[in-house]
């Protein structure tokens, strides 16, 4: 995930109408990004039917938008955070990149929950 100044400048709409996620409302999203993952990898080896491949690509998908839906909640949370602290010298975007990347980069599921 890379986030440039433009991304915070052109889109402060679009986070601030993603709702924030609760510990417990992040479980969802998060097994559906597992789930693509999965699906992705065993797409990945091949060797499977074009029905059961078509059902694969739709879990991978799906993922992919659970993903992005975990990232823009996340950001909504970042994005004051990091410009309060731009003022220490460090762009903002590498602050929020940062705390997004906390937030839902690194995803461990349901045991464990995110990074």
């Amino acid at each position: 995930m890379s986030i440039t100044t433009g991304t915070l400048t052109h889109h402060p709409q679009r986070i601030s109408r993603t709702p924030l996620l609760t510990a417990e409302q992040e479980f969802e999203p998060g097994e559906r990004l597992e789930a693509g993952r999965a699906a992705r990898r065993r797409l990945d080896s091949g060797g499977d039917t074009p029905a059961e491949a078509e059902r694969l690509r739709g879990l991978a998908e799906d993922g992919l938008r659970a993903r992005s839906h975990m990232v823009e909640a996340a950001l909504r949370l970042v994005v004051p955070i990091a410009g309060r602290y731009a003022a220490g010298g460090r762009p903002p975007p590498d602050l929020v990149q940062e705390g997004a990347s906390a937030r839902c980069g690194r995803w461990r599921g349901p045991t464990t929950g995110a990074a």
